[in-house]
């Protein structure tokens, strides 16, 4: 009864109440059962050494359930510092209409210090029919920083984040004006579009010279079975599939001074992409190593803009990492992919294990990247016998 102290044995009835209610320092425990609602923290501010928590009640796993197919995020923090979201079960937000965005935790405007710790994300489902309509979208977590002020000190660390029908969108967004986040230990698996994506200039925030996420880690999560192929936006059926297989496990899309390592990357469409859809922009400075990356269908690394026309990629690296028979689907995009507008980056130290059918290593389709000398080098080649090994450059195959 939300008339209660809030006690142990005398508890509130809802979370919201615990929302209203709980200031600096507080820690609100939420039983197991099932709640109907949809929480709302607009301005909730702790403090590094005091924050605010929601957590489940020592071993016991509460569900939020709100069962509706309208309205905003199913856990939604705006201009929120030093909170943390943690042991949840958040699912069952629904809908087949485009006007309506499904997400189930969503931060937004400005922050600092925000956790989003061991919830259980599911069924989120963006279920709009229409075929090659990129104009629906879901999340299960969305990170839009449309602030002046960047959201800073973000960490979304050991969730499970599944069973997702995302449109045009992702699993796990960071977009906008972010300055500081840390992705980890996190499972995504069994969702029709992109795992992790930390993208830029797409118009999140107004000023462009802060609308990129940047300074971030992406380490140790384990994403596998993302499939755009069962999603109408790329011509898919929901059940039965069909669709254009183009979604990677990590995408940096636009995104800056960012690591990507040590996750474990398979049947994926694309493993890991590093590149940026927007005209004049491009992924700066972003890190990617000692990754694992296997089975994927359309390929393993993905490095640049997927036309001459789009952005780039400038100043990465890829080394140290694993790439083991990518390219299932064998369409010919090798285990490394470089496509245009690529320079200032590095191609090094390496384990590439080819695809026994193409037996296709590295790949340039286009004549719009630069390299500079040795930046391709010290990468071992395996898998195949060397007469039948396949590379190309700027359309010229060499076995």
């Amino acid at each position: 009864n939300n008339a209660n102290p809030g006690t142990l044995a005398q508890p509130w009835a809802t979370i919201a109440k615990g929302i209203s209610t709980a200031g600096a320092g507080d820690t609100v425990f939420v039983r197991a059962g099932t709640y109907a609602e949809k929480l709302n923290l607009n301005g909730k501010i702790g403090t590094a050494a005091n924050r605010i928590t929601y957590r489940n009640y020592p071993a016991e796993s509460p569900i939020i359930d709100p069962s509706s197919t309208t309205g905003a995020a199913i856990v939604r923090l705006r201009n929120c510092k030093y909170i943390t979201i943690q042991g949840f079960e958040i699912r069952n937000f629904v809908t087949s209409s485009n006007a309506v965005t499904p997400i189930g935790i969503e931060i937004s405007g400005s922050g600092e210090g925000i956790e989003i710790r061991d919830n259980k994300i599911h069924k989120i489902w963006q279920n709009y029919p229409v075929l090659n309509d990129f104009s629906a979208n879901g999340h299960g977590i969305l990170v839009a920083g449309s602030s002046s002020t960047a959201i800073t000190d973000l960490l979304i660390d050991g969730n499970e984040i599944y069973d997702l029908r995302l449109g045009a969108s992702e699993a796990v967004a960071i977009n906008g004006n972010i300055d500081g986040f840390t992705i980890t230990n996190n499972i995504v698996h069994h969702c029709n579009n992109i795992g992790i994506d930390v993208i830029g200039f797409e118009g999140t925030n107004s000023n462009v010279t802060l609308d990129f996420a940047r300074n971030g880690l992406i380490a140790q999560n384990e994403i596998h079975d993302i499939d755009s192929a069962y999603n109408p936006a790329y011509g898919g059926s929901l059940t039965t599939g069909g669709g254009a297989r183009s979604a990677g496990g990590v995408y940096a899309d636009g995104g800056a001074l960012t690591v990507i390592e040590r996750n474990h990357i398979y049947q994926c469409n694309f493993g890991i992409e590093v590149g940026c859809e927007n005209t004049g922009h491009n992924a700066d400075q972003v890190i990617v190593r000692n990754n694992l990356l296997r089975h994927n269908h359309q390929g393993g690394i993905f490095v640049g803009g997927f036309s001459a026309g789009v952005g780039g990629t400038t100043n990465s690296s890829f080394t140290h990492n694993t790439l083991y028979q990518n390219d299932v689907d064998g369409v010919d995009n090798g285990q490394i992919n470089l496509q245009n507008n690529i320079s200032g980056t590095e191609i090094t130290h390496n384990i590439i294990v080819c695809n026994t059918s193409t037996k296709q290593f590295i790949l340039n389709h286009t004549t719009t990247c630069t390299f500079a000398t040795d930046s391709i080098d010290w990468n071992l080649y395996s898998g195949t016998a060397s007469g039948s090994a396949e590379f190309e450059w700027q359309r010229h195959y060499k076995n």
